[in-house]
């Protein structure tokens, strides 16, 4: 499978896992589920919580090894010491993307840049990991969403955009609906491993484009446009600052 086909399924999941979802308003397990569901995403979801029997309306199951099938998504907001064990869970089962927005990795010590590592060659081996410690990505075309990105625009567009910062990030999702600016897709690569920085050129980057600037148009001579004359943070240098999910 190539990078951007592993991409687009991380970018627009036929189903996402939600492993560590919970019942229990305003954790994370919570507020990505139900961040999902007000966006309107119509694929299946399958929370991941052994101590009950559904969340929000759907059925819950103990393990991913209980799922009907590998989802193309997995998203875990369980503590970091378990993200390792459960990584290689996914990857065993055939998952083929998964987003870590649990924190307490390298930014806690030593023992945290351990599981960092493990993280790490676990997805040599074959799943493509977005974190840890990140939001995730939102695509309105699909649905899914970063968290608290729920009341962003469900209208897609031409735009796309890679972040740092989950808190600019959601502060430019609400700007940008109040623009009329629509995004194809964004994803927050903090620490993200084994995720390519652009899709591969068997189709148009048509998702990589310069910082948004409000009713102002981007100059190609400044940072290059690709084919589908979008403007390439990658030539042009641009990062966002970091943000840690607590």
């Amino acid at each position: 499978m190539t990078d951007f086909n592993t991409l687009d399924r991380i970018i627009h999941p036929k189903s996402v896992a939600v492993v560590g979802a919970s019942p229990t308003p305003g954790k994370y397990g919570w507020m990505y589920l139900s961040a999902i569901q007000r966006m309107g995403y119509a694929g299946e979801i399958y929370p991941i919580n052994g101590k009950v029997e559904e969340i929000r309306g759907i059925k819950a199951y103990a393990s991913l090894d209980e799922l009907p099938e590998a989802p193309d998504l997995a998203v875990f907001t369980i503590p970091a010491r378990s993200v390792p064990e459960e990584l290689e869970r996914a990857r065993r089962l055939g998952v083929k993307g998964a987003i870590i927005q649990s924190a307490g990795f390298s930014e806690n010590g030593a023992e945290g840049a351990r599981l960092e590592a493990e993280i790490k060659e676990i997805s040599k081996k074959g799943i493509r990991v977005i974190g840890p410690n990140c939001f995730g990505t939102y695509s309105p075309k699909t649905g899914v969403t970063v968290i608290p990105g729920f009341d962003f625009s469900r209208e897609p567009g031409p735009v796309g955009f890679f972040a740092q910062s989950g808190g600019m990030t959601a502060d430019l999702g609400q700007l940008a609906r109040s623009q009329g600016v629509r995004f194809s897709a964004i994803s927050l690569i903090w620490a993200s491993r084994r995720v390519p920085s652009a899709p591969s050129s068997e189709k148009p980057a048509d998702w990589i484009t310069a910082p948004f600037t409000p009713r102002r148009r981007a100059r190609s001579s400044s940072s290059g446009t690709n084919r589908a004359g979008m403007v390439n943070t990658a030539r042009s240098g641009t990062s966002g600052s970091s943000s840690r999910v607590e």
